[in-house]
């Protein structure tokens, strides 16, 4: 059985730059002060890859599962069986171009599998199911663990006739960020994101209008490694914020003022989808939902909120034990209304 190699998690604008300051003041990184980030549009769909080695050959992913035609996520697996010898071109012409020994390497091209019927709500729903690779991670298992790095140079890993696109291949952006004074990029990221998500680049390319999601901001550095953060336009935000790209943590007063901000329609959306569409190792997966099914719901989203708010529980001095009661009893009342 082929191993699953994740994709990471891509943090918040006010994470990333936290960390990259703190990551610039050691000079192993070699960061400058100001330093380049280059934003890709942001699909909404569900985050697949196709991965390839000479032991395994190819093989598909979701987010978090290896998946095949009989456990598969929204049709991704048949599409990869029919377009399997495209995909393999794929990975010879990377190996090729980047000296890659497959005997010894796992190639992996992630990308978002989006179109009608993935996601509602977005300007892709007007489109056929299509896959469009936006990162390839080179792979050597060691142990339980991964070495890896990843390829900056994805050009003519494409196949638009087979509806197999490259992120790059779209519209790009810019912006210079000073990592000791960021405000200044606060409102660029704002007014970039506003435009994407106000008429999809992607989609429009495609033939139709219709919203966006946001854009995925990667800095490149050293061999093969890179600071990502990601921006979202209001439509697709799972915390509501005063501001749509803050730069700093927003104390809350108290916890149900947390849990109003962050347990919204959008992330218990995203734990539906989870488990019963996109997740085919997921107990509720193709199942209706029930209220028997709650805890494992709650369980999502807690954990969801946890990992991408912790830095605003701590500063509101609030503790994981106090969150836990309000949280679910919101969840429990969207529940509900849902079934």
């Amino acid at each position: 059985m082929p191993k699953h190699i994740s994709y990471n998690s891509i943090e918040q604008f006010r994470t990333q730059m936290r960390d990259l300051k703190k990551a610039k003041e050691n000079p192993l990184f070699g960061i400058p002060d100001e330093v380049e980030f280059i934003g890709t549009i942001k699909l909404h769909g569900t985050n697949c890859a196709v991965c390839f080695s000479n032991e395994t050959g190819i093989y598909c992913q979701s987010r978090n599962n290896v998946i095949n035609l009989t456990y598969d996520n929204q049709g991704f697996c048949f599409f990869v069986e029919k377009n399997k010898k495209i995909f393999e071109e794929f990975f010879h012409i990377l190996a090729e171009r980047y000296k890659i020994d497959l005997d010894i390497y796992t190639l992996s091209l992630y990308g978002e599998w989006c179109g009608e019927r993935i996601q509602k709500g977005v300007a892709l729903m007007k489109l056929p199911k299509c896959f469009a690779i936006f990162d390839c991670k080179v792979s050597k298992p060691a142990d339980s663990e991964f070495i890896s790095y990843w390829l900056k140079d994805l050009t003519g890993i494409s196949s638009d006739v087979n509806r197999i696109y490259n992120i790059n291949d779209f519209e790009t952006f810019k912006i210079t960020i000073n990592i000791d004074s960021f405000g200044e990029a606060q409102e660029k990221l704002t007014e970039l994101t506003k435009y994407v998500e106000s008429c999809c680049p992607f989609a429009k390319k495609l033939g139709v209008d219709g919203i966006g999601e946001g854009i995925v901001w990667r800095y490149w550095y050293g061999n093969g490694q890179r600071w990502i953060f990601k921006t979202k336009g209001e439509e697709h935000k799972v915390t509501k914020e005063k501001v749509l790209i803050p730069i700093d943590t927003e104390k809350v007063e108290n916890v149900k003022e947390f849990v109003n901000n962050c347990c919204t329609l959008n992330r218990f959306t995203q734990a539906i989808d989870y488990h019963y569409k996109i997740n085919p190792e997921s107990p509720l997966y193709n199942c209706i939902p029930k209220m028997k099914d709650i805890q494992v719901i709650i369980n999502w989203i807690r954990d969801d909120i946890f990992k991408e708010e912790m830095d605003t529980i701590l500063e509101s001095n609030l503790t994981t034990k106090d969150i836990i009661p309000e949280l679910s009893k919101k969840v429990v009342e969207m529940f509900k209304k849902l079934i």
